[in-house]
């Protein structure tokens, strides 16, 4: 008798330490993804990116774990053509009379090397919405000359102005679509699975590009911006596809 109770309790321990193996592993559901883009402007102007990206994220909850966060770091090369950048400052814009005085530049670039928070959503097996939403950094490009035109000239002659990046980058999630300091690149896409290891992204990117003048402009500042609006594609690469059994959750979506 006593032999019985011994061997359905060693049933029981072994059944119920595996169902405690197969929560954790659900629990610990993990992403990790590099992707390589290219952006193409679709409005007002001449413009275009490439970029690169990696993010790791974990999933929240403890059944399907619909929603994953995480952290990424993405590396954005942005190029323009004839474009206007306007003052960054808006207690500025609100004085100006006429209109809003602006950079013009035949030509800019920029290279932004940006932390962002990651979100996805797992609509279904191999579909996925995310955001990745600019949280700060750093922007690097050399000095460019820009013409400022202002309305509150009498004459129509443009200025030749010296410009550079803004430096520093800090855009707090509140502020992300609109704008914080520097430059901020914010992008919602639908993801698709081509297999364990490739995935495909499209979606639409809002990038805020930020440039400063070397000497300060009357009624202006020295800070300027441009909003840029892109439609962006990506080659994805799932960086786990050789850790898949640990994602139970993904053997059994």
């Amino acid at each position: 008798m006593i032999k019985n109770l011994l061997i359905i309790l060693f049933c029981c321990c072994v059944m119920q330490n595996a169902s405690a193996q197969r929560m954790k592993g659900a629990i610990k559901r993990k992403t990790a993804e590099a992707a390589f883009s290219y952006q193409n402007g679709v409005y007002d102007g001449k413009y275009w990116a490439v970029g690169a990206s990696t993010h790791y994220m974990w999933g929240i909850g403890r059944n399907r774990q619909r929603f994953s966060i995480g952290i990424g770091l993405r590396q954005f090369n942005f190029f323009g053509k004839q474009r206007e950048y306007q003052t960054s400052d808006q207690t500025l814009v609100s004085q100006l009379k006429g209109g809003t005085d602006s950079l013009y530049f035949d030509k800019i670039n920029s290279i932004m090397l940006n932390s962002y928070l990651a979100l996805q959503v797992h609509i279904k097996r191999g579909i996925d919405f995310g955001l990745n939403l600019d949280l700060g950094g750093i922007t690097f490009g050399g000095t460019k000359q820009a013409y400022f035109h202002s309305y509150e000239l009498t004459n129509t002659e443009l200025r030749k102005v010296l410009t550079q990046p803004f430096a520093f980058n800090f855009n707090p999630v509140p502020m992300a679509w609109k704008g914080g300091y520097g430059s901020s690149c914010n992008e919602a896409y639908f993801q698709f699975n081509g297999g364990k290891i490739m995935r495909y992204r499209l979606g639409f990117n809002y990038f805020v590009n930020e440039t400063n003048t070397k000497t300060p402009q009357t009624g202006n500042g020295t800070r300027f911006k441009a909003e840029n609006y892109l439609v962006t594609g990506a080659i994805v690469w799932n960086l786990r596809h050789n850790q898949a059994r640990y994602d139970l959750w993904n053997m059994n979506k």
